[in-house]
């Protein structure tokens, strides 16, 4: 077996037979790596602290013939260790959204990777509008980002009132609104800001709790449509906004 080393983030984490654990990474270099780290369960094990969910690091691996087994890791940021509890389920959205997008052989570009360093370094100083900008760095990596002034359905222009459709992404004219309410210019105005502007402008962004769950909302939805399967996590991360 050859071994070879590689950056990466940890953004699945499974059980894996008795005492080993199924590790999904994002490496700079390799894309998407799933692989074994034996052993990971035991608490006498190293690898067991360095396993955490969204762990950034450099991780070292031996090829396997159907998984590669991950050998040891440096961790350099433990996210969820330097988080509060209030914290964990954004973090958990954030993960199954990346998790979901990126599979096996992708190559990730040297923007899309240096795009997912800043989405996790910043993610807990700049949590609402960090997890908004993820749900369109997913869809962009997609490559399904919706045209925001234009109708879904006729292309007609949306400059003054705009309805989500009953499904799909995107939104629709008042020809083809379904009786479905129309949204304020201000969710498009933060939408559009989201989508033009550079990552690093985007955490001077101010929006409130309740522009922040609509909007997590709309666009979990289009994930949700192309994806063509639920977001477990979301339901979890929404009832928050419930409980407020």
């Amino acid at each position: 077996m050859s071994n070879y080393s590689t950056r990466g983030i940890i953004i699945n984490i499974r059980n894996f037979g008795e005492a080993d654990r199924l590790v999904v990474l994002l490496s700079k270099e390799k894309g998407r790596i799933e692989s074994v780290a034996k052993g990971a369960r035991k608490h006498t094990s190293r690898k067991s602290s360095q396993i955490e969910l969204l762990n950034k690091g450099k991780f070292h691996f031996a090829k396997g013939k159907n998984l590669d087994i991950m050998l040891e890791a440096d961790i350099s940021d433990s996210i969820f260790n330097q988080s509060d509890s209030q914290s964990y389920n954004y973090l958990f959205y954030f993960s199954e959204i990346l998790n979901s997008t990126f599979q096996v052989d992708d190559h990730l570009e040297k923007s899309v990777w240096e795009n997912l360093e800043f989405l996790h370094n910043s993610f807990l100083p700049f949590r609402n509008v960090i997890l908004l900008a993820a749900q369109l760095f997913v869809l962009e990596n997609l490559g399904v980002v919706p045209d925001l002034l234009k109708c879904r359905e006729c292309d007609a222009d949306l400059k003054e009132i705009r309805f989500r459709p009953v499904d799909g992404i995107g939104y629709v004219c008042k020809d083809h609104a379904g009786g479905q309410r129309s949204l304020s210019d201000r969710i498009l105005k933060i939408q559009k800001f989201l989508v033009n502007s550079e990552l690093k402008d985007i955490i001077k962004l101010n929006i409130t709790d309740q522009d922040f769950w609509q909007i997590l909302e709309i666009q979990n939805s289009w994930l949700e449509h192309f994806l063509e399967k639920r977001i477990k996590s979301f339901q979890l991360l929404y009832s928050e906004s419930l409980n407020n």
